[in-house]
């Protein structure tokens, strides 16, 4: 998964940061943010390889 890009989202922060910081150590670019509104702001305008939805 090294350079892939990743949107994480989920509207509990801390949950966000765990998985932020796991999927980091593995070499994965990721963004977060908390509604699907947001995401689908941040899709429009940035490709992703995957999401990551709760």
């Amino acid at each position: 998964m090294k350079g892939a890009r990743i949107l994480v989202v989920d509207d509990d922060p801390q949950f966000s940061f765990v998985v932020k910081n796991l999927l980091e150590l593995e070499g994965v670019e990721t963004e977060i943010v908390h509604n699907s509104v947001d995401a689908m702001n941040r899709l429009m305008f940035s490709p992703f390889d995957a999401m990551l939805v709760d």
